[in-house]
Formats: structure tokens, sequence, C-alpha cells
């Protein structure tokens, strides 16, 4: 009996823990399929997210009341172009599962971060989410009044590394592939160090005559030479396409030395992995294109007619 009690109970808190998951992908949805309405120009579809009652709350004041919200937003819709986007970065949900809040940043037409958002969602009888409250969140990181620098670091083998660094912030952050990742990054130099450096032969770093040196091993190697140029006792590697895989390997190498890891979209650990449909964005449209863009070689041609 005691045992069939536990099991029962251990059922309702992961049935409790799976609902409250489902609940924060809807929420994530809904504020997805509000932006994209707004992207896609769509006034009638956007507005239908607005709730009777709801307040956004803006610079210049508070709209109370979805009318009052239709009239001031409407002007946003007055070119073929958004004037600007946003996304969730965090989704909350209460745990009654009927109350959800989103936080995320917003930014302009050009893809420059201008700020950020919070919005607080409610449930509706029929299962879905409106907006009840929307304003701003903390503005963008006043980068500024933020230290920065910038230099070369020389490897071991006598290659010069170039490094960004901005911010002084308690955690640290290395993000090789810098001359891709730094205007992202530095967005975060507020409440952390950013430090970002190009790979050997890649951006502003040397050229190197010996091919052999360009390896996965060497780059892994390479952000240890970073590491110590800037005495990172404790610091969160980032990790890009391959160098997700390359980051992973310098933590097994380096374990004292990593607070935390970052992959971003990382290779898989085994060559030709398949990854489920489900956790893959091949059906994407912005994938769809690039494919469409850089189709697949004709492997029975001989390359010389390729």
């Amino acid at each position: 009996m005691f045992v069939m009690r536990r099991l029962t109970i251990i059922v309702l808190i992961l049935a409790a823990v799976s609902a409250l998951a489902d609940a924060r992908d809807d929420v994530r949805n809904a504020e997805l399929a509000f932006a994209k309405a707004f992207a896609d120009r769509d006034q009638a579809k956007f507005f239908s997210f607005v709730l009777d009652d709801a307040s956004f709350l803006g610079p210049g004041g508070t709209l109370g009341g979805k009318q009052a919200i239709v009239e001031r937003w409407s002007r946003f819709f007055g070119t073929p172009q958004a004037p600007f986007s946003w996304a969730p970065d965090r989704v909350a949900v209460n745990a009654a599962g009927t109350t959800g809040l989103t936080a995320g940043g917003v930014y302009d037409a050009n893809g420059n971060h201008i700020g950020n958002f919070n919005s607080v969602w409610m449930k509706q009888a029929d299962g879905t989410w409106k907006v009840l409250f929307d304003g701003p969140g903390s503005a963008p990181a006043c980068l500024d009044a933020v230290p920065a620098s910038e230099g070369d670091i020389t490897t071991p083998d006598g290659v010069k590394l170039h490094y960004r660094k901005i911010g002084e912030g308690r955690t640290t952050l290395i993000v090789p592939m810098g001359f891709m990742l730094y205007d992202d990054f530095k967005q975060l130099a507020d409440v952390a160090t950013i430090i970002t450096y190009d790979l050997r032969d890649r951006g502003r770093s040397s050229h190197v005559e010996d091919v052999n040196t360009l390896t996965i091993q060497q780059d892994a190697a390479d952000l240890e030479t970073v590491r110590q140029h800037f005495n990172a006792d404790k610091f969160v590697p980032v990790g890009f396409s391959y160098l997700g895989l390359m980051v992973a390997m310098y933590t097994a190498q380096h374990p004292e030395h990593v607070a935390r890891v970052i992959q971003l979209g990382p290779v898989s650990m085994k060559p030709g992995a398949k990854y489920p449909k489900n956790l893959t964005n091949e059906d994407d449209e912005p994938v769809r294109h690039w494919h469409e863009l850089n189709p697949k070689p004709d492997t029975t041609k001989p390359q010389h007619d390729l």
C-alpha cells in the first residue's frame, strides 16, 4: 500500500511538471505568433491576441483597454516592413497554468537591440492565451560607459589571435569567432566580461602557413591560450556550430577552469548523427531558402565540370 501511494504521488508530480512545461510552450508559441502577425502586417490577427481590458505601458504613458491599444498601435502598420521586432527569451507560467510571463529583446528593422519587453498572458476558457499587460523591460546595455579594449594574443607557436574585450562583470564569457559574434554578445557587457577573439587564419587573426595547425584540437589549445592571457580562473566558453564540440573538448581537458558551457547549434559528438525531426529547423522558411540558394553539388559529375 505504501509503495502504491508513493508511485501515485510520483505520477501526479510528473503529470504536473509535464502540464506546466506544456503551458510554457503554449505561452511561448502565443508570443511568437503575436510577433509574427506584427511582422506579417496582419492587423486583425495581431489585435486578436489582445484582451478587451488589456493595458500596454509605454514611455509616453499607459494605453488602457483594447480600443486605445488598437488606435495607437495601428500606426505601426503603416509601412510594408515592421519598424521593430521581438521574441521571447524567457517564459514562466504560474502553478495553476493560467497566467504566463514572457520577456525578451526588441530589435529595430536592422536587427539592432533597442530594448526589452515584458508581457503578461492569461489563459482563456477555450485554451488560447491572450495579452493582459505589455510593457517595456530594461533598456539595452549602455555600452558607451562600458570599458572596452582590443589587441592581439601571441600563441606558443607564434600566431597572433585578435581579441576584443568589453565589460567588467564577475562572470567571464570567452567567445571564439569574434568577427561574427562580438556584436551579439557585447549586449551582455553591462553584467559580464565579454572576450571574443578570431580563430587563427580567420578574421583579423594572423594567417598561418602550416595548414596542419588548422584543427579542432588546436582551436581548443588556442582557447586555453586566451584564457591564460586574461588570467580567467573560471569562465564560460561559448561555442557556435563546430565550436560547440570544441568547447566540450576544452571542458574535458580543463574542467577546473569551466563554470558553465554554452553551445549554439553545435555539431553532433558523432559524425553523421541524425537528430529527431522535432529538434531540427529543416522545415523553417529561412532554412528552405538557404538550401535553395545553396543546392547540393552533383556528385555524379567530375569536379571540374561543376
